[in-house]
């Protein structure tokens, strides 16, 4: 049996394209092809259809006091953007008690140091991704 739930109607790519940090401590990036990850548990796979690149890739990737919690210089390939809309197109094992499936509009909001559990309902306050 399966863990994982995926749409039948386009298959899933073994790479994507990818907003990577190819020289962390400068503004520098570079588009490269990566390897789409497996969602694990309670994790969903999102098919991007919009994404962006704000004032808090620039704090991982740039020495700047405001941003002091997160690691720096990020590691060289790291991708960026957190902040996209996408449908889900693969579920994870026990993703689907969050009341999410195959083909659900999400967005996705990055929030740092906050509870990565979904409430049912689908309103995601302190979540790594939302309903619509």
């Amino acid at each position: 049996m399966s863990t994982t739930t995926e749409a039948a109607a386009s298959p899933i790519p073994a790479t994507h394209k990818a907003c990577v940090y190819d020289q962390p401590g400068t503004c520098s990036i570079a588009i490269r092809d990566v390897p789409t990850p497996e969602p694990g548990a309670n994790e969903v796979l999102v098919k991007l259809t919009h994404s962006g690149i704000c004032h808090s890739d620039h704090g991982i990737n740039l020495p700047r006091p405001q941003w002091r919690t997160l690691p720096f210089p990020t590691q060289p390939g790291q991708v960026g953007g957190h902040e996209g809309l996408g449908h889900i197109v693969k579920l994870g094992a026990g993703s689907e008690k969050a009341g999410v499936k195959v083909g659900d509009r999400v967005g996705i909001k990055w929030v740092s140091s906050a509870v990565s559990q979904a409430i049912p309902g689908g309103r995601f306050p302190f979540a790594s991704f939302a309903t619509f």
